[in-house]
């Protein structure tokens, strides 16, 4: 009887540790099993809200995405997707009608001897501008090149230590009497 109290007892204090590490993850984590949400971590709440609860099913759990992406999470959830991991990107919006882009990431995993599916959730809001940010900066780029009355030409060295053409601007092709685009991709040597 005592063996029993003590290996109880073990298995609820190991219990209780994974699942503080869990709730700790800067990220949202969420774990249904057979179609019924059996943990989330905190990072999920301060994300979607208290909405998102334990005994939340899947309906309630992809009202939280928007279109198509509710489709894609339902076959997950369901396990019609035979994928062991997926990552893709959605969007999402939270109870207060906020919405974001995510980050998802699937996987098979054990909780406490059920297999459930995971979700690892990461709001990628500042990625997503930093990339609008670094395209804007590339087109502004590209637009001085192209509307410059200098010829340009750009190479790069590819691992047979060849310059190879890579792009160049309309001024260059007049300059040259040439249509680089014939060029491109070709040596130095070869042009």
């Amino acid at each position: 009887d005592k063996a029993l109290l003590a290996k109880a007892f073990e298995e609820q204090s190991r219990r209780q540790l994974v699942e503080e590490a869990l709730h700790s993850l800067p990220f949202a984590l969420i774990r249904f099993h057979e179609g019924s949400l059996v943990f989330n971590n905190r990072a999920t709440t301060r994300m979607f809200g208290p909405e998102l609860s334990i005994g939340i099913e899947q309906k309630g759990f992809l009202e939280f995405f928007e279109t198509p992406d509710r489709a894609r999470l339902r076959r997950i959830i369901q396990r019609l997707e035979p994928s062991f991991s997926e990552c893709f990107v959605a969007r999402a919006k939270n109870a207060r009608g906020r919405r974001f882009p995510v980050e998802i990431h699937t996987d098979r995993v054990q909780h406490f001897g059920l297999t459930t599916t995971q979700f690892v959730i990461l709001e990628i809001s500042n990625r997503v501008e930093r990339e609008r940010e670094l395209l804007e900066g590339q087109q502004r780029w590209r637009d001085v090149v192209d509307s410059s009355p200098m010829g340009m030409l750009f190479y790069h060295l590819d691992p047979k230590n060849r310059l190879v053409l890579e792009d160049s601007n309309d001024a260059a092709g007049e300059i040259l009497g040439l249509d680089l685009s014939t060029h491109l991709g070709h040596a130095l040597e070869e042009t």
